[in-house]
């Protein structure tokens, strides 16, 4: 993995773009250019994860291949983002490993995960459920409907009493073979007729490395969908010649 600093005086076009939505980038599967200041050469990326905390941007594999900077090369990073709009900082490499890639979030990013977090929608195939203690401690068991970086929805199996604000204990759930534990307040509740409960609730004090390995997961499912959606209008387009 290459480590990628951003130097303190990130370039003018990313100070006054105001509050960048990193979220955007890895969610519509842009694509990220990097550019080697001492020789010139470009090559392209997308967005896997970021981290808030740790103020980094994991980018998968650089292509074309062929990319070798030196340790303390200095480079710079676009994103491309919607409505054509571009914004371009200054960073420079750390240190090299395996083709995945770290780069540092500049001052003025934001990383607004609770607002625009995407949810995946969980079949049976990628989770085999999730269970809980619930208030009065009794146990619960409940199918994963969706999930994102900072909560999911889960369908009680248990006719039990919830409301927003309840706190679940214990969460457990198992996604594409990884467990996941921690706590979760319940934010909305709807009722099925026979009594069982969808629940919204909100991940609390989830252990910071299995909060990366959620989020390597998402950046799995989305590459898997925006694959699908590519694949599908090339399908469309090809019948309508």
């Amino acid at each position: 993995m290459y480590d990628i600093g951003a130097v303190r005086n990130h370039s003018e076009q990313a100070s006054t773009s105001g509050n960048i939505d990193l979220i955007e980038a890895q969610h519509a599967n842009a694509i990220i250019e990097l550019q080697t200041l001492d020789s010139g050469d470009r090559y392209q990326s997308t967005i896997l994860a970021v981290d808030p905390t740790a103020r980094t941007i994991e980018i998968d594999e650089v292509f074309p291949s062929g990319f070798n900077a030196p340790h303390g090369a200095a480079l710079n990073v676009t994103l491309r983002l919607t409505h054509n709009r571009r914004v371009t900082f200054s960073t420079r490499l750390l240190r090299a490993g395996c083709a995945r890639y770290e780069l540092a979030m500049p001052p003025g990013f934001t990383y607004n995960q609770r607002r625009n977090c995407y949810r995946f929608k969980i079949t049976p195939a990628l989770s085999a459920g999730a269970e809980f203690r619930d208030a009065h401690d009794y146990y619960c068991s409940a199918q994963l409907l969706d999930i994102s970086l900072t909560g999911a929805r889960l369908q009680l199996n248990h006719q039990i009493d919830v409301a927003p604000d309840q706190l679940l204990h214990q969460l457990t759930f198992k996604l594409l073979g990884s467990d996941f534990l921690c706590s979760a307040v319940i934010k909305n509740c709807t009722r099925h007729t026979d009594g069982r409960a969808i629940v919204g609730v909100e991940f609390k004090s989830m252990p910071r490395p299995q909060q990366r390995a959620l989020e390597k997961i998402l950046a799995q499912l989305h590459r898997n969908l925006a694959r699908h959606k590519a694949e599908r209008r090339a399908t469309d387009t090809h019948k309508l010649h």
